[in-house]
């Protein structure tokens, strides 16, 4: 893909070789095939931001926050929100499997945060959990805004 003559299609066959990848072995693969590409860090923060955008959020949330946790951990709370709204249960469960970590203090006061509207006391009690002090009597003053 460094031939001159594909310069112009560049960042459209990066696209389309790292989504189908990503639909047809799963996150997985895909970030096997992102370490295989000569890609600079603007043609991956695009391919990262197209990834996100699509349906796999609903596929492999998790493996996806995973391997954005090692890209671009600050996309995290973006990705738990979203999360969040599409499969509640799912996301509390990775939650609870996550080992102390700033990944995992960030993921858990995003869904403290997106969940607060709705069960202040919930999300309240996810918050306690943070590790980081700061951050964690951060999110309990935005909890108890909502």
């Amino acid at each position: 893909m460094q031939r001159p003559e594909y310069a112009e299609i560049r960042d459209g066959l990066i696209e389309m070789v790292l989504m189908d990848t990503l639909f047809e072995g799963g996150v997985e693969l895909a970030a096997e095939r992102v370490e295989q590409m000569e890609l600079t860090g603007e043609e991956l923060n695009a391919a990262i931001d197209e990834m996100i955008s699509n349906e796999v959020m609903e596929a492999e949330p998790g493996q996806m926050i995973d391997w954005m946790s090692k890209l671009r951990p600050d996309r995290i709370s973006s990705l738990v929100s979203e999360w969040a709204e599409i499969d509640l249960q799912g996301v509390t469960t990775w939650l609870g499997k996550q080992a102390p970590s700033p990944k995992r203090d960030r993921a858990i006061a995003e869904f403290a945060r997106t969940t607060a509207g709705v069960d202040r006391e919930g999300a309240a009690q996810w918050a306690g959990e943070i590790q980081d002090e700061r951050l964690r009597a951060k999110t309990l003053r935005e909890v108890e805004k909502k």
